[in-house]
């Protein structure tokens, strides 16, 4: 990649700052913190039905696992649709 294509790479704040993260000088390791509150608000969503069968998500692909452990807890199973080392685009779909 050329230092051009670095300048223009897209770069992403956080809506509500962790401030409890290591990166603000708190106690938790970032990348945990973060999976845990993404999927935190999966589990929050599939408890009052907005994620169910046929929703696409998009999540970190380390967390699949536990994402397949929260449909689970909620009668639904998980499709690994796509991935990559960072990313997996993950199909809540029913049970077989």
């Amino acid at each position: 990649m050329s230092d051009h294509d670095e300048d223009n790479e897209a770069e992403f704040d956080l809506v509500m700052p962790f401030v409890v993260c290591e990166s603000s000088g708190g106690a938790y390791h970032d990348d945990s913190f973060c999976a845990g509150f993404h999927l935190g608000q999966i589990d929050a969503q599939m408890n009052v039905g907005l994620v169910g069968p046929g929703t696409a998500l998009t999540v970190r692909t380390p967390s699949v696992p536990q994402l397949d452990l929260i449909a689970m807890r909620y009668g639904h199973a998980i499709h690994v649709a796509a991935s990559d080392d960072e990313w997996a685009t993950v199909l809540i779909v029913s049970p077989r």
